[in-house]
């Protein structure tokens, strides 16, 4: 049997088996960044404040057809 990720860290997919990603759908996104630093913005009061970063990566997320 093979060693799967040839020794990478890594870990296996967790999408479904049986889902079309291709469809259309709400979908949610986590960023993870080192020392889970926040790089786009912060929470506050239950909203976040996007910093500058944050406003770039809004505007091309929402920029994605």
């Amino acid at each position: 049997m093979p060693v799967l990720f040839q020794d990478k860290f890594r870990t296996a997919s967790t999408r479904l088996l049986d889902w079309d990603y291709a469809s259309p759908g709400t979908y949610f996104v986590t960023i993870c960044t080192k020392g889970m630093r926040y790089h786009f913005g912060k929470g506050q009061s239950g909203e976040v404040l996007l910093n500058n970063a944050g406003k770039i990566a809004q505007d091309n997320w929402l920029g994605i057809p």
